[in-house]
């Protein structure tokens, strides 16, 4: 797969989430002739390329040539986007308001030369 940098804008474009980049990702393989594999069920690999889904947040791919000793191939990749995500149970009450119980995820960045998602911290 080649990119150029219209297809690469478009691509991050797409990838607002863990989810939303993995489906966008396992598309795209597909449309490469990838075949998808389930962890549910057991595998009988010839060569040729395959692609695992994983609860919708993790995706593998691994290529098996006609001398695996030779030519298999796996690329990995983490994807991990920083946010304010919506803690189990959220709604909760303070003093007679309704409050969303939130946490920091994923090394979200705090204080920058941009500004503070806390500004008691970056003093």
């Amino acid at each position: 797969m080649k990119f150029d940098n219209e297809q690469l804008l478009k691509y991050i474009g797409a990838c607002t989430s863990p989810y939303h980049t993995v489906d966008t990702s396992l598309q795209m393989l597909l449309d490469s002739g990838f075949t998808e594999l389930s962890l549910e069920d057991e595998w009988q690999l010839d060569s040729g390329s395959y692609v695992v889904n994983v609860f919708g947040t993790t995706l593998f791919a691994f290529h098996i040539g006609k001398k695996p000793e030779h030519t298999l191939r796996i690329a990995s990749a983490h994807t991990d986007f920083p946010a304010i995500r919506v803690k189990p149970n959220p709604i909760t009450s303070v003093k007679g308001y309704t409050k969303l119980n939130v946490e920091m995820y994923g090394g979200l960045i705090r204080c920058s030369r941009y500004g503070c998602v806390k500004r008691e911290k970056c003093l």
